[in-house]
């Protein structure tokens, strides 16, 4: 009973399922059925035009297929070329758009969302704040990891391909940007110790948050510590937002692969 109303206050019996793309039967069909139409309508008029005259009649005396001038000819050659450069552009386009959406389907997102619920949860400020949102989180992962069939649940301020993104610049603890070039910039976003399992993403080096963190901690992507740590040495290092005080770093504690959030 109380599992259950937790699934329904969170929305998760309506969510869907991944970031999957996959053909939809209805949206094809009604594109098939809107170009036979489009092919129909189109051809009525001249099939009724010619219904209405005497076929043989109509092609003795259609001028366009007398020798005409030189001028006539030339013209309905180059009637012929465009249509012929204009069909052999259409085909192009349309294999060059169904290879893109095929290597589209194949492209690594670094995260693996089969099986994977999601739901968006907006929490009133004048109800829960600070402690009280902790709790209700805190409590919200425990009854969803109760649910049978759920393996692990997790909390994230932004989920990948979701249209929401947060970005800042950072302060890179050992590390000076040239003159004239601003700090570094990143997406950052705020999870939980379940959000990596449960989308798969893997922890290539030190180790994944826990639920009771004693300091301020951080997980980077192998993008940002390849850029600011070369030399390997990334775990232990420091980092904070520039809007942070400049006493309060955040130690890395572990590092991911990167993970693409948009297209």
């Amino acid at each position: 009973g109380r599992n259950l109303e937790l699934v329904r206050n969170l929305g998760l019996d309506r969510a869907s399922q991944g970031f999957e793309f996959t053909f939809d039967a209805r949206v094809l069909g009604f594109t098939a059925g809107i170009t036979v139409f489009a092919v129909l309508a189109s051809s009525l008029l001249p099939v009724l035009a010619l219904l209405r005259d005497d076929p043989a009649q109509a092609i003795h005396h259609a001028p366009w297929l007398g020798p005409g001038s030189r001028a006539s000819q030339a013209f309905r050659n180059s009637l012929v070329v465009v249509q012929i450069s204009m069909s052999v552009a259409l085909l192009v386009a349309a294999g060059l758009l169904t290879k893109s959406f095929y290597e589209l389907l194949g492209e690594n997102t670094g995260f693996d969302a089969e099986g994977v619920w999601t739901a968006k949860i907006a929490l009133p400020q004048t109800r829960y704040e600070g402690a009280a949102a902790a709790q209700f989180y805190e409590r919200a992962i425990e009854e969803l990891r109760a649910l049978p069939g759920v393996t692990e649940a997790g909390f994230t301020s932004s989920l990948p391909f979701s249209g929401n993104s947060s970005q800042g610049s950072n302060v890179v603890d050992g590390y000076t940007p040239p003159p004239g070039v601003p700090e570094p910039q990143s997406n950052q976003r705020v999870i939980s110790e379940g959000y990596l399992p449960s989308l798969g993403i893997p922890v290539t080096m030190g180790r994944n948050f826990t639920a009771d963190e004693p300091e301020r901690v951080a997980i980077v992507d192998e993008i940002m510590a390849n850029t600011y740590w070369p030399d390997g040495d990334r775990l232990g290092r420091h980092v904070r937002r520039v809007f942070d005080p400049e006493d309060q770093w955040y130690t890395i504690i572990g590092v991911v692969p990167t993970v693409k959030h948009t297209s």
